[in-house]
């Protein structure tokens, strides 16, 4: 029993010596080293826990997470380090990702899915494509058959330019008027003009000739007639050299698309017999369209850059978008040579590097450019097929991340957005498609 001595409790009989405070084990009772280790992990005693560990890791149904709780320096990570070292092989079958041009909706890049190494193909495919048109469609263009085909539309159109503004002429000078130039700021326009003591009048100066009388009013109304029903026919005449000049703009685009379509249609060909996916073909398909489109644009770009001599065409040139950017291919993720789990440790989980994020970038005038290409991964698709392991305390101390996860986790479906914030200078109107993990 205890007794109470002046308020306190005599714990005499309670005590132990010294001797039995140590439990003194015998070495020859304790097995050999080497079964130390064979044993599957470095913490001792948590069989239950190592337990659920592992059969959490090998759930492969949506919705199944592992969660590891235990105090500072208990082994939580290096435990979970080693047994997601058995996982040898990935968890699904490995996927590569890029992002497309979205031809029909540029504000919203399409994600491809392909197989191991099929990204990388696809972006050396897409890069030798371009090469070839800028190396190609020139010389194709060049030939003697284009150029006399060029030639014979031209000639005609300056032919029926010449017969038009020819008759135009003839009939200002029958009625005693003249086509002159009047410069008008920047800008160089032609008028008709009456005909006084052999030189072009402007209507004010016939005005003044009325007013001191060496000119009468009736006859400086008939002038003024006159003057006003050829202006009308200047415009007609004018209206309609604008036409047979866009008339044969088209003309020669037409036979510009016909000498490239057979550049693009060979490469184009040679490109689906490399690949065997049903996306990738109706890439291929919008790429072919596209590229016909551009035909033009990409010959008047290629021949302002070979002209380097011209300060000014440079510089126009530089300024105007590249017709051949959007057929580029923006890799997210390479799984050409992985063979094992993949596995990813994030100690850092903010929005950006946890999800990926759209960079912005800024070109030669200082402006800020966002195009697909700008789209960058995070971690957690680099774990895609295998795990991504992060300290809960490091998550949730950063904003956004906690429920972003829980989302991505929930849908299966991962968004890639730009940054927010009071350091994002612009909001990004792209919509990349969402990945699927």
């Amino acid at each position: 029993m205890r007794r109470k001595t002046n308020g306190l409790i005599n714990n005499t009989k309670l005590r132990l010596p010294p001797s039995k405070l140590r439990n003194r084990i015998d070495p020859r009772s304790l097995p050999p080293a080497k079964d130390y280790s064979k044993h599957r992990t470095h913490i001792i005693g948590q069989d239950r826990a190592i337990q659920a560990l592992e059969l959490g890791l090998r759930l492969e149904s949506p919705g199944y997470n592992v969660y590891i709780s235990g105090p500072s320096g208990s082994g939580r990570t290096t435990t979970a380090k080693h047994i997601i070292k058995t996982f040898k092989q990935p968890r699904r079958p490995l996927r590569d990702y890029v992002y497309i041009y979205n031809f029909q909706e540029p504000d919203r890049p399409k994600l491809l899915v392909m197989n191991p190494g099929g990204a990388v193909r696809l972006k050396k495919s897409m890069e030798g494509l371009v090469k070839t048109i800028k190396r190609e469609l020139p010389r194709a263009m060049a030939s003697e058959a284009c150029q006399k085909e060029r030639d014979r539309i031209i000639s005609d159109y300056q032919r029926k330019e010449h017969e038009l503004v020819s008759v135009f002429k003839e009939k200002v000078q029958e009625s005693n008027f003249m086509v002159v130039e009047v410069q008008s700021g920047p800008i160089t326009e032609h008028d008709v003009l009456p005909v006084f003591d052999g030189e072009p009048q402007p209507m004010a100066a016939l005005e003044q000739r009325v007013q001191k009388g060496s000119l009468t009013s009736s006859r400086f109304q008939q002038i003024a007639r006159k003057h006003q029903q050829l202006r009308t026919d200047l415009e007609q005449v004018q209206r309609r050299t604008r036409n047979m000049a866009r008339e044969m703009v088209v003309n020669l685009e037409e036979i510009d698309r016909r000498t490239g379509s057979k550049i693009i249609d060979s490469m184009i060909d040679e490109m689906r017999s490399q690949f065997k996916d049903p996306s990738v073909d109706d890439f291929l398909e919008e790429v072919s369209e596209a590229l016909r489109d551009r035909i033009p644009a990409i010959a008047r770009r290629e021949e302002q850059e070979q002209n380097q001599e011209d300060a000014e065409v440079l510089a126009d040139a530089s300024a105007q978008p590249d017709p051949l950017a959007p057929f580029k291919v923006n890799i997210l993720l390479n799984n050409e040579r992985r063979r094992v789990c993949p596995v990813v440790y994030e100690h850092t989980p903010t929005v950006t590097r946890l999800f990926g994020t759209i960079e912005q970038i800024t070109d030669g005038l200082g402006r800020i450019e966002l195009d697909f290409m700008s789209i960058r991964t995070g971690s957690l698709m680099r774990a895609d097929g295998g795990f991504l392991v992060v300290k809960a305390e490091d998550l949730l101390a950063e904003p956004g991340t906690w429920k972003g996860l829980k989302q991505t986790l929930s849908t299966g479906l991962m968004e890639i957005r730009p940054p927010e914030g009071p350091m994002s200078m612009i909001t990004s109107a792209l919509k990349p498609d969402p990945i699927p993990l």
